[in-house]
C-alpha cells in the first residue's frame, strides 16, 4: 500500500481513539457527578430522618405527661418542627398541636384535643419518614443502574474500538491488494502501450516493404495498360492490377487499424463537397457492380448542403468501406447509397439485397478480423477490418454506425457524421411533368429523386401504359423504347447500363450507376465536362533517386510517358554528385536508403542553396513521415506505390511555364 494511503488509515485510527478517549471521559465524570449529587443528597435526606426520628422519640415521651410544663415544651417541640420539616402536613399537624397546646387546660376536652393533634403530627412524621425511606430506596436502584449502565456502556465502547480496529486493518489489506492490483494493471497497460508501439512500428515497416515492390508492380501494369494489347494481354494485365491494387488494399486496412488502435485517428476538418465526394465514392463500385450484375443507384437528400464542414477523407472512407462490404456480399439485385442531411449532420445509408445478418450477430461483425462463421460469408474473401474502421473514425468524429438487417433481408449501414453545414442546399429545378418508363430498381431510384426535386412523376412499365403527349421528360430504358409511341418533341433520356454501348433512339444517355448531378444535367441538356483521351507531354527533366531498381526503371518509363526527361541516381551519395552538374525542375527522392536517407540528402542540398523542388518517396503511410519529409525541406511527400495520376500532377505543379 503506498505510503500516503497508511499515513492517511493511521490519522483515522489516530483520531477514533482519540475521540473515544473523549467520550469515555466525560462519560466517567458524568458519572462520578451523578454518584457524588446523589450522595450529598442521600446524606441530607438520612439527617432528616434522624432529625425526625428523634423528634417523633421526643414528642412520644410528651405525650405522656399532663402538666404545664409538658406543654410548653410540646408548644416549643411542635414550632421547631413546623419551622424544620419540608413536608406541608408535617407543618400543619405541628401547628394544630402547637395551638391544641397553648388552648390546653384542665378540662378533658382541652385535653383529649391536644391528644389528637399529637397523634395527627406522630402519623405525620411516620408518613414523611417512610416517604423518605422510599426515595433513598430509589436512589439507590437509581445509582446502581447508572453504574451497570455506565460499565456496560465502556465495555461496549471497547468493542466497538476493537471492531473498527479490525475493520481498519481489514481495510489496510484490502488496500494494500488493491495497489498491487493497480500496480499490476499499470504493468499490464505499460506493456500493451509497449506492445501497441512495436506493432504499429513492424506494421508501418511491413507497409513500406510491400509497397516498394508494388510501385514496380502496379507502374508496370499501368504502363502496359495504355499499350495496345491483345485481349488475353489486356486480360492478364487487369489481374496484375487487380491483385496489386487488393494487396495494397489490405496493407492500408491493417496500417489504418493499427494507427486506430493506438489512439492516432487523425481528422484534418476543411470544406468539401459532399455530393461530389459521394457521387466519385459511387464511381469507384460502377465497374465491381456491373461484373456482378448488381444495380448500383444513388439518392441524395434536397436539403443536404452544398458544402460542409468535415474531414472529408474520413468520410469518404467510411462510404467506400460500406459500399465495398455491401458489393462484396450482395450477388445480386441492388446496391443503394443515399446521402441525408440530419438535425445530428450529414446520414450516409448504404442499402443492400445480399443475405443479411442475424440479430444476435449485430454486434459481432464489427470486431477485427471478424467475418460471420458457419455460412457462405466466409467464402467472400477479406479480412473484416472494414466495419471496424469506420465504427472507430465515426466515434472519433463523434458519430455513430446503425444496422438494421435480418436473414434474407438484406442490410442497411447508416453512419451518422457530425458536420457543418457551410452553404444551403443546391436548387435542382427541373420540368413537370416526368414518365420513367422502365421495371428495373435503377428506374424507381430515377422517379424518386424527381419527386424529391419537386417533379410530378410517373413510373409505367410500357410505354403503352402511358399518353406522353403533356410529358415534360421521358426516361426509358433502351429495350423499352419504341419510336411509334415517343412524340418528337419530348425530350428522351436512355437509361443505359455501364457496359451498353448501343445507340438508342433518344437525344442523350444517362449511364448506370445514375448520380443526382448527372441525373439533373441529363435534363437540362448541361453536358459533363469531357476527359481528354491523351493529354499534353509535360517538358520537365527529373532525377529519380531510389536504392530499389526495378522501382527506378518503371517510374523512368512513367515519366517518360508523361513527357518527361529522366536521369537516375541509385543512391543519395549519387545523387548529391550529379546534381551540380544537372540542371533539373525535379527531384523524386526515396527517403529510406541505406548508407544516407533521402532527408540527409536533402538537408545537405538546401544548405548548398538547391532551390529546385524535391518530392519524396516513401512506403510509410504515415502523417508523421510526411512531417519529417517536410521539415527537412522536402516540398511534398508521396507514398509509394507511385501512380502515374499523381505524377502528372506533380509534375504540372513543377513544369516551368
Amino acid at each position: 500500500m503506498s505510503t500516503r494511503a497508511s499515513i492517511s488509515q493511521r490519522r483515522i485510527w489516530n483520531s477514533v481513539v482519540l475521540g473515544s478517549a473523549l467520550l469515555l471521559v466525560l462519560f466517567a465524570a458524568f458519572v462520578v457527578l451523578a454518584v457524588f449529587g446523589s450522595a450529598k443528597q442521600n446524606d441530607r435526606l438520612r439527617e432528616h430522618m434522624a432529625w425526625g426520628h428523634a423528634l417523633h422519640l421526643e414528642l412520644a415521651s410528651l405525650q405522656r405527661a399532663q402538666d404545664q410544663e409538658t406543654r410548653d415544651r410540646l408548644v416549643l417541640l411542635s414550632t421547631t418542627i413546623e419551622a424544620g420539616s419540608d413536608s406541608s402536613e408535617v407543618r400543619a399537624a405541628a401547628r394544630s398541636l402547637r395551638n391544641a397546646a397553648e388552648a390546653s387546660g384542665s378540662t378533658s376536652a382541652s385535653q383529649a384535643a391536644m391528644e389528637r393533634a399529637s397523634a395527627e403530627l406522630d402519623h405525620a412524621l411516620d408518613q414523611r419518614a417512610a416517604s423518605l425511606t422510599g426515595t433513598l430506596n430509589r436512589r439507590g436502584n437509581a445509582l446502581q443502574a447508572i453504574s451497570i449502565s455506565s460499565v456496560a456502556m465502556a465495555m461496549a465502547l471497547v468493542g466497538l474500538l476493537l471492531i473498527l480496529r479490525r475493520r481498519i486493518l481489514a481495510a489496510e489489506a484490502i488496500g494494500v491488494r488493491l495497489e498491487s492490483a493497480l500496480e499490476q494493471v499499470r504493468a499490464v497497460r505499460d506493456v500493451e502501450k509497449a506492445a501497441n508501439h512495436t506493432k504499429a512500428e513492424f506494421l508501418a515497416t511491413v507497409s513500406h516493404e510491400i509497397r516498394t515492390p508494388l510501385t514496380a508492380i502496379l507502374g508496370s501494369a499501368e504502363l502496359l495498360d495504355a499499350q495496345a494489347l491483345s485481349q488475353a494481354q489486356a486480360e492478364r494485365v487487369g489481374v496484375i492490377r487487380a491483385g496489386g491494387e487488393t494487396l495494397l488494399n489490405l496493407i492500408d486496412a491493417v496500417l489504418d487499424l493499427s494507427k486506430i488502435e493506438s489512439s492516432a485517428v487523425e481528422l484534418h476538418p476543411r470544406p468539401y463537397a459532399p455530393m461530389a465526394l459521394l457521387e466519385e465514392t459511387l464511381l469507384l463500385f460502377a465497374q465491381s457492380a456491373a461484373d456482378k450484375g448488381l444495380e448500383l443507384s444513388m439518392w441524395a437528400s434536397p436539403e443536404l448542403p452544398t458544402h460542409l464542414q468535415g474531414d472529408p477523407d474520413r468520410t469518404r472512407q467510411v462510404a467506400v468501406n460500406l459500399m465495398g462490404n455491401a458489393i462484396k456480399f450482395t450477388q445480386k439485385g441492388e446496391v443503394h447509397l443515399r446521402a441525408e442531411w440530419t438535425a445530428e449532420g450529414l446520414c450516409i445509408e448504404v442499402h443492400d439485397t445480399g443475405p443479411g445478418i442475424d440479430a444476435k450477430d449485430h454486434e459481432r461483425i464489427m470486431e477485427s478480423f471478424t467475418q460471420l462463421e458457419g455460412s457462405r460469408h466466409a467464402d467472400y474473401g477479406g479480412v473484416g477490418l472494414g466495419l471496424t474502421i469506420s465504427l472507430r473514425i465515426l466515434r472519433a468524429m463523434g458519430g455513430y454506425l446503425e444496422l438494421e438487417s435480418s436473414v434474407g433481408q438484406g442490410s442497411i449501414f447508416r453512419a451518422h457524421m457530425p458536420h457543418t453545414a457551410l452553404e444551403p442546399p443546391t436548387c435542382f429545378p427541373v420540368p413537370s411533368p416526368v414518365v420513367v418508363a422502365g421495371q428495373s430498381a435503377s428506374a424507381a431510384r430515377v422517379a424518386q429523386q424527381l419527386r424529391s426535386w419537386g417533379a410530378s412523376t410517373q413510373v409505367v412499365s410500357s410505354l403503352e401504359e402511358v399518353d406522353l403527349r403533356h410529358a415534360a421528360a421521358l426516361f426509358v430504358e433502351p429495350e423499352l423504347i419504341d419510336a411509334s409511341l415517343i412524340p418528337p418533341m419530348i425530350h428522351c433520356v436512355a437509361l443505359q447500363s455501364l457496359d451498353d454501348e448501343s445507340q438508342p433512339l433518344c437525344e442523350s444517355t444517362l449511364s448506370s450507376p445514375v448520380r443526382p448531378r448527372s441525373l439533373w444535367r441529363s435534363l437540362t441538356q448541361d453536358d459533363e465536362p469531357s476527359i481528354p483521351e491523351s493529354q499534353t507531354p509535360v517538358l520537365v527533366r527529373v532525377l529519380v533517386v531510389d536504392d530499389h531498381s526495378g522501382n527506378r526503371k518503371v517510374i523512368r518509363d512513367m515519366l517518360e510517358s508523361l513527357g518527361a526527361t529522366v536521369c537516375l541516381a541509385s543512391g543519395a551519395e549519387e545523387a548529391l554528385a550529379l546534381l551540380p552538374e544537372l540542371k533539373v525542375h525535379l527531384v523524386l527522392m526515396d527517403i529510406d536508403m541505406p548508407v544516407m536517407t533521402g532527408l540527409e540528402a536533402t538537408k545537405r542540398l538546401r544548405e548548398r542553396g538547391f532551390e529546385s523542388a524535391i518530392i519524396g518517396l516513401s512506403g510509410h503511410a504515415t502523417s508523421a513521415a510526411r512531417t519529417a519529409a517536410i521539415e527537412a525541406g522536402m516540398d511534398d511527400y508521396v507514398t509509394k506505390p507511385v501512380r502515374l495520376a499523381k505524377l502528372r500532377q506533380v509534375l504540372d505543379q513543377v513544369a516551368p511555364i
